[in-house]
């Protein structure tokens, strides 16, 4: 005979089934063809749910349900915007809506348990250090690597790659700038200068060869030092093969763009920061310089790399001054001082003197050019004469702004932008049209960057940097791809339906990723282990930079989340398990 636990399962998976019947009914989609087959796995697969989520309590309910709800909410709006481009699916019906996001809330509820419950687990921890050498983790990847590589010899070129190269060859612009940071154009096109002495596609195949060594051991550094911190090889290995074999780091590591060695700094400035928590929090060794030192100069190669990425530096390394009662605070002042020195006096005094253009202003407004988009498109008609004058101060034909707004993408609003605008002004006006239609504003803001924090939505993989773009190709540089296209297409598509199959779009969907964080944070936020929360802060930052940026669920900004949280995710267990022997210690000196 079923128990009183059986029962309210069943009642829950019901009512989650009927919520996700409701929710396609009222988004028009329809499974009748195959109605028993798919509500009848939805069912069974939502009552295991509720089977494997009541193992262990990391948070309290109350918590648990708050973050659920959140998300549940996210994700309803999501499929509207992404039917609708609009609040449509809210308005509809009312207790719709609500059966849907409660029940999508039950759903989330017994999915965030089950994924806090899989990496709480210290069956991933070995009691002593399981040793894997980089050099095996090296060649791995690299033989991984060339089966994406071998079939766009001499390599691939993503569109801002192309355009970085005719940059520095002085084929467009009169000078060169920062809108793709100075470093990185430097970077690519001397490689690409040197192996062009014999031709252009040596040039390209010698920096795709470059850039696979120097991120296929930064990986290796990487996923080392996981097995150090005591992780179990079969962990060290899957990790390994992961990177190695999914059409993500594969396709990016021959590809010519700025974002592939970006995504891999990224991952080894937070390596960094990891050691900095094993070395205090778990081994009670002391921060050396050394350690410090690959602080700075991780930091410094995040910042250059990507104009924002000093945002996502800085922040984490003052976090760090508060480490251990603040014990090592001067190692990481200074270490901020420097970074903030050196990246400042470049940016201020070298660059100016090299004649750099600087980045335009305008890239820093996506989010606020958007909103006025919006509202002119829907609400033009509400503007006053100051706000008339300073919008046609600020673009050029502000009055076709609502025919230019695409809310997936700034670029057309932004090239009505224009250089010189007046921060302030243009603010101020900003402010008092967002007053009176708030509500717009938001829309903009969801519709523009739901697909960084919505995880139903499938993932995009590197596919698309596999062939050489067509943007910002200059003729001049004569590089073709030497297998034949069918051939290239052929193996797209085959790498293409790997990259989409369910159970490996799952392992690159950052944002199932940005969540999952989430929920690790929360962790140690609640039992105020606050040291372990700090190598989730250069992640959070990274999706506000998403947030802020020209484009919607661009994986080339937010990539770098991928790979971190993977890494925090496999040492979650180990940690949870230092802070339950700590807190058993405590409690048994205070038994005595």
């Amino acid at each position: 005979m079923l128990g009183t636990k059986h029962w309210r399962n069943i009642v829950g998976s019901f009512f989650i089934s009927l919520g996700i019947y409701v929710l396609n009914n009222i988004s028009g989609v329809n499974f009748d063809n195959e109605y028993l087959i798919y509500y009848g796995l939805i069912f069974f697969g939502v009552y295991q749910t509720y089977k494997y989520s009541n193992k262990l309590s990391l948070l309290p309910n109350w918590l648990v349900y708050s973050v659920s709800l959140i998300i549940s909410v996210v994700l309803f709006l999501s499929i509207s915007f992404s039917l609708y481009g609009n609040l449509t699916l809210l308005k509809s019906n009312k207790v719709a809506t609500i059966i849907c996001i409660f029940s999508l809330g039950l759903l989330v509820k017994n999915i965030c348990l089950i994924v806090l419950n899989l990496f709480a687990k210290d069956s991933l921890i070995s009691d002593k250090e399981e040793y894997v050498s980089w050099k095996r983790i090296f060649s791995i990847l690299v033989l991984c690597w060339l089966i994406y590589f071998l079939p766009y010899l001499p390599g691939s070129i993503a569109g801002d790659g192309n355009y970085q190269l005719a940059e520095y060859f002085g084929y467009v612009n009169d000078a060169m700038s920062n809108h793709q940071p100075y470093v990185t154009t430097l970077f690519e096109g001397v490689i690409f200068q040197i192996g062009r002495h014999i031709n252009d596609n040596f040039g390209l195949f010698l920096y795709a060869v470059i850039q696979i060594i120097i991120t296929a051991t930064i990986y290796s550094y990487c996923i080392k030092k996981l097995s150090q911190f005591r992780l179990k090889r079969i962990a060290v290995y899957s990790l390994t093969f992961l990177v190695g074999l999914l059409p993500y780091w594969s396709l990016l590591a021959p590809t010519l763009q700025k974002d592939t060695l970006f995504i891999a700094f990224f991952g080894l400035f937070v390596m960094n920061v990891l050691e900095v928590i094993d070395a205090v929090m778990i081994r009670n060794k002391p921060v050396t310089n050394k350690l410090v030192l690959k602080l700075i100069i991780t930091g410094l190669l995040v910042s250059f790399w990507r104009n924002n990425g000093i945002v996502e530096v800085l922040p984490t390394l003052i976090a760090l001054v508060l480490i251990a009662n603040r014990k090592y605070w001067k190692k990481f002042l200074v270490a901020s001082i420097i970074i903030l020195g050196i990246y400042g006096s470049f940016e201020k005094i070298v660059m100016p003197s090299l004649g750099i253009v600087p980045t335009e202003k305008r890239e820093a407004f996506s989010l606020p050019m958007q909103q006025t988009a919006r509202y002119m498109k829907y609400h033009a008609d509400d503007l006053n004469s100051v706000e008339r004058s300073e919008l046609r101060k600020t673009f050029y034909n502000y009055k076709k702004l609502g025919e230019l707004y695409n809310p997936y993408i700034a670029d057309s609003v932004k090239v009505d932008m224009r250089l010189d605008f007046d921060t302030a002004t243009y603010l101020k006006v900003w402010v008092s049209m967002g007053i009176k239609h708030p509500i717009t504003y938001l829309q903009a803001t969801f519709g523009g960057t739901y697909l960084y924090y919505s995880p139903q939505i499938r993932a995009n993989s590197f596919v698309w940097c596999a062939e050489i773009s067509d943007y910002a190709r200059d003729s001049r540089i004569k590089i073709n791809q030497f297998a034949p296209k069918k051939f290239r297409d052929a193996f797209t598509v085959l790498i293409t339906n790997i990259a989409n199959f369910p159970l490996v779009n799952i392992l690159i969907n950052d944002a199932l990723c940005v969540w999952v964080s989430l929920l690790m944070f929360l962790v140690f936020i609640y039992k105020k282990k606050y040291a372990f929360a700090i190598p989730f802060i250069p992640i959070a930052l990274n999706v506000l930079v998403c947030i802020a940026s020209p484009v919607d669920g661009l994986n080339r900004y937010s990539g770098c989340i991928v790979f971190t949280s993977y890494c925090i995710a496999l040492l979650f267990g180990l940690w949870i398990k230092q802070i339950g022997n700590v807190e058993q210690g405590k409690a048994a000196r205070e038994d005595k």
